[in-house]
């Protein structure tokens, strides 16, 4: 006598047939399978490749308290910016950041803040963190950039002036190409103020500022040193030496504007 499964699968004739249970059967196993691949994928969803956006966006924030006191008028996107690469730069100093707990505060009368050509943002100010007794320097410059990486810069103390937690052991990846891009950004607000002269990073030594003159300059040599001594200022004002830097002034016959 045949078996109950073998009765599924042959007909009285001998036959074989597919019997509506054993179909019933399969159809509940595959949509298991199904439901089960589904779970696995949702779960390691992370493992998906995201856009820079999208990962940009996951970026926790570290709030400086009195930022919109100190920086009037910052965009959300611009308060964003700044807040995500705090958060970035406290947690390679930092093994476990309490986002609700730790605050920044911008350092009092520490808020170099200028406008150019009426609309692009520059600042540089001084972080203190007093919960961990952390200090950083944030540079922004809006420079017509929404992007944060060319925007907005954390950086480590280096003046033994400016450092008043003398325990913290700052670290950070940032390296000397950031501050070649600080300057850069910098140098492109810094430019639109001046009628007679640019100057720009070379693209072949990145220690060499190069300045160029325009067609109305005019060949007064006080005006070429007084602007190279404003140039050497605004890299001052970053916290940085002028002196890491060459100066190489084009001349007219350089720039050949003729041709």
């Amino acid at each position: 006598m045949a078996s109950n499964w073998s009765e599924l699968f042959i007909n009285n004739n001998g036959t074989k047939k597919a019997s509506p249970i054993l179909l019933i059967f399969i159809a509940f196993q595959a949509l298991l399978l199904v439901v089960v691949l589904v779970t696995i994928i949702w779960f390691n969803n992370d493992k998906v490749p995201d856009d820079d956006f999208t990962r940009y966006k996951r970026i926790p924030e570290l709030a400086v308290e009195n930022l919109d006191n100190k920086i009037p008028d910052l965009k959300n996107y611009q308060i964003e910016s700044i807040q995500k690469k705090v958060f970035q730069i406290v947690s390679e100093n930092t093994d476990s950041v309490d986002t609700d707990n730790i605050k920044a505060v911008i350092r009092n009368d520490e808020t170099h803040l200028q406008t150019f050509d009426g609309q692009s943002t520059y600042f540089n100010i001084i972080l203190d963190i007093p919960e961990i007794e952390q200090s950083y320097r944030v540079i922004y410059s809006s420079n017509a950039v929404v992007d944060p990486e060319v925007s907005t810069f954390v950086l480590c103390l280096e003046d033994d002036e400016e450092i008043i937690y003398q325990d913290f052991d700052c670290k950070s990846s940032d390296d000397k190409s950031i501050k070649e891009k600080i300057v850069a950004a910098y140098l492109k607000l810094f430019n639109s103020e001046y009628e007679y002269f640019s100057a720009y990073i070379s693209q072949d030594d990145a220690s060499k500022i190069v300045i160029s003159p325009s067609v109305t300059y005019d060949n007064d040599e006080a005006t070429k040193a007084k602007y190279i001594n404003e140039v050497k200022a605004s890299i001052e004002s970053l916290g940085m030496s002028p002196d890491n830097y060459t100066y190489y002034v084009r001349t007219a016959d350089d720039v050949n504007y003729r041709n």
